[in-house]
């Protein structure tokens, strides 16, 4: 529910600063709503303006890995590779880019 009401503020995203600001301030109330630390930043490509909510706290690079990760495997299931509704095994194993030994992460 809560990135279903993130994504409609997005889409009614005004042009001018005043109902930005007000906008940053309703996904800032969202946020603090919801446990964990989140952070935000929109760009509109035509006019420039930007809202940036936390945009100097880090973050695990796992937390920003998911979008990219996203983008490509819809890229991959409209290139016809696979079907967005196909099941996918997971497994908890993976391949050291150093040496190429197996290691897994405890829960």
């Amino acid at each position: 529910m809560f990135s279903l009401i993130l994504s409609f503020l997005l889409f009614m995203l005004p042009s001018r600063t005043k109902d930005s600001e007000d906008l940053k301030n309703k996904i800032s109330a969202e946020f603090a709503k919801n446990k964990g630390t989140f952070a935000m930043v929109y760009k509109d490509l035509t006019s420039g303006e930007e809202i940036l909510i936390n945009e100097k706290i880090n973050f695990h690079a796992a937390s920003t890995m998911k979008t990219p990760v996203l983008i490509e495997a819809y890229k991959q299931a409209a290139a016809g590779k696979f079907s967005i509704n196909d099941s996918l095994i997971i497994k908890n194993e993976f391949k050291s880019i150093v040496d190429e030994s197996l290691y897994s992460l405890n829960l």
